[in-house]
């Protein structure tokens, strides 16, 4: 970045000495432009001819273009000393690869517990209403409050996945499925029960706001569609092994209706335990502007350099700032230099 800098700088500089101005050629980039260039009193009465003007223009805006990236880069380097991983390393295939077995198994291990939650219920549904005596409107709202649960967890969890960051609603979403569903072992109303299950679905709606934005940001592009095709599929497989599940264990001696809808915490406990240090979504942090924590976990996660290009091509900041400095150059645009945007030390 900076020899090519230095390259087209070195070029524009040339140009005006070919135009005929005493530009003495130096190593130095800054003294090049501050000393030689910017503050030459001989170039600088002449910045009126347009030859000049379009090169110090080109020159200048180059040069804010530049100080930016060096800026850029700098922090870059103290945050990635900070986490652990050089600039320009990154870890190993086998290690990357690894990671996105992991976050796959927990995003599509995340989906089957929503469908397993959804459908363990069904099978224990005429016990509880028993052991409870339920109302046939009481068993309408047992069974809808989850679905209640989701039209409020889903615009909410992708509201605040948007506003904090995948990484906590990530971690906060399935400790919630924890809690809620430990409190199943423990319902002694038909009102907690309501309560219990659209807390669930909260979650569940939750879960779907973050997982597939997550898998959609982590998977390779070759594997992106795919994936979001298996997690359609672990919700099924959730939903048909939680109605087995339940039928089982309600056959031939039915267990505690309470016990076999509490399964899923065993599930949830065990989704929770795998997320423990799983990253931040690189794009989340490249579109809240923390563009150098963003390259750093892609740099050490994303599997293929592709894909970390693709998403640092998201901003084109630094290549507008060029452009329109070219532009106004060629354009004869409206343009004041002042001393404050100088380059150099």
């Amino acid at each position: 970045m900076f020899s090519a800098y230095q390259g087209i700088t070195a070029t524009a500089i040339d140009a005006m000495r070919t135009d005929g101005f005493d530009v003495a050629p130096s190593t130095e980039l800054s003294r090049r432009l501050k000393n030689q260039c910017i503050w030459e009193e001989p170039l600088w009465r002449s910045l009126d001819r347009p030859v000049a003007s379009q090169h110090l223009r080109q020159a200048a805006a180059i040069g804010n273009a530049y100080r930016q990236l060096k800026e850029e880069t700098m922090l870059l380097e103290r945050e990635a000393a900070a986490a652990g991983v050089a600039i320009g390393e990154e870890t190993s295939t086998a290690f990357k690869r690894r990671f996105m077995i992991r976050m796959i198994a927990v995003l599509t291990g995340g989906m089957l517990l929503d469908g397993y939650i959804l459908g363990v219920i069904g099978p224990v549904t005429t016990v509880m209403k028993q052991d409870m005596g339920m109302s046939t409107a009481d068993m309408g709202l047992i069974a809808s409050a989850a679905l209640f649960g989701i039209l409020i967890g889903s615009p909410l969890g992708g509201w605040a996945g948007d506003k904090f960051g995948r990484k906590p609603l990530f971690m906060i979403d399935m400790a919630l499925f924890v809690l809620a569903s430990a409190m199943q072992f423990f319902i002694d109303s038909v009102e907690m029960l309501f309560a219990v299950r659209l807390l669930m679905g909260v979650a569940i709606g939750a879960e779907y706001s973050v997982g597939w934005p997550q898998m959609s940001e982590f998977a390779p592009a070759r594997l992106r569609g795919r994936l979001m095709g298996v997690t359609i599929l672990a919700w099924c497989g959730g939903f048909m092994i939680g109605y087995t599940a339940g039928y089982i264990l309600n056959l031939p001696t039915p267990l505690p209706w309470r016990f076999i809808i509490g399964t899923s915490t065993l599930i949830a406990v065990v989704l929770f335990v795998a997320r423990l240090g799983l990253p931040e979504s690189p794009r989340s942090l490249w579109s809240k502007g923390r563009k150098n924590e963003a390259r750093v976990i892609a740099r050490k996660y994303l599997e293929s350099a592709g894909d970390m290009a693709d998403m640092e091509n998201e901003d084109t900041n630094v290549m507008s700032e060029l452009h329109k400095g070219r532009s106004a150059g060629m354009t004869g645009a409206p343009w004041r230099y002042s001393p404050a945007d100088d380059i150099g030390p």
